[in-house]
C-alpha cells in the first residue's frame, strides 16, 4: 500500500536537504540542530513566532509562550518561509499572495515536520494506520497535524489508486 504513494517534489527536495545534514532517523529532526545546520538563528521568545532575513543573515523567532508541539510547528512554518524563498513583509502584500505563501508554508509544516520517509518504518511497524496519538508524540507535534498528514498520505495513495486503475484497493479473502 504504501508502495503507491508518490512524493511531491518538494517532499523530494526536502528529503534531500534532511539527508545533506544527516536527518535519517526520528529523534535527528530537532529544530536547534537543524537551524544551526541550515545557518539560521534561533530564538524563542515571548513574541509573535516569525522569520527574518537580511543578507546572509536568517533567523527564525518562536513564540515561547505556545505549548511546545505548537512551537515545534511553529519553526517548521518558518522555516517553510525561509527556505521557499518567500520574500516581502505580509502586512505590506497583496492579501493573495500573503495567502499563497502561508498556505505553502502550512503545506510545508506536514512535509518537514513528518517526512514520509521517517514515517514509513512506523507506518511498516503498525501493518495499518499509526494513531494519530503515536505520531503526535514521536514527531512531538499536535494530534491535528499528525491527523492531516495521514489523511493527506491516505488521499495521495487513494489517488494514485484511482490513476493506476484501482489497484491499491485490498482485496477481499474468499470466506
Amino acid at each position: 500500500m504504501l508502495s503507491h504513494y508518490r512524493q511531491t517534489d518538494l517532499e523530494r527536495w526536502l528529503t534531500q536537504i534532511y539527508a545533506d545534514v544527516g536527518i535519517s532517523h526520528c529523534g535527528d529532526l530537532q529544530e536547534r540542530p537543524l537551524a544551526e545546520m541550515l545557518g539560521i538563528e534561533l530564538y524563542y521568545r515571548p513574541c509573535p513566532s516569525m522569520r527574518y532575513e537580511s543578507g546572509n543573515y536568517r533567523s527564525i523567532t518562536v513564540n515561547s509562550t505556545l505549548p511546545r508541539p505548537v512551537q515545534r510547528e511553529h519553526f517548521f512554518h518558518e522555516l517553510g518561509h525561509i527556505l521557499r524563498g518567500h520574500t516581502g513583509k505580509q502586512h505590506q502584500m497583496n492579501p493573495a499572495f500573503r495567502q499563497l505563501q502561508e498556505a505553502q508554508a502550512e503545506q510545508f509544516v506536514l512535509y518537514a515536520a513528518m517526512p514520509f520517509f521517517l514515517l514509513t518504518p512506523l507506518l511498516l511497524a503498525y501493518r495499518e494506520w499509526v494513531p494519530s496519538s503515536v505520531l503526535s508524540m514521536e514527531f512531538g507535534v499536535t494530534r491535528e497535524l499528525a491527523d492531516k498528514r495521514i489523511a493527506q498520505i491516505k488521499r495521495r495513495i487513494i489517488s494514485e489508486g484511482i490513476r493506476r486503475g484501482g489497484k491499491t484497493r485490498k482485496r477481499k479473502s474468499a470466506q
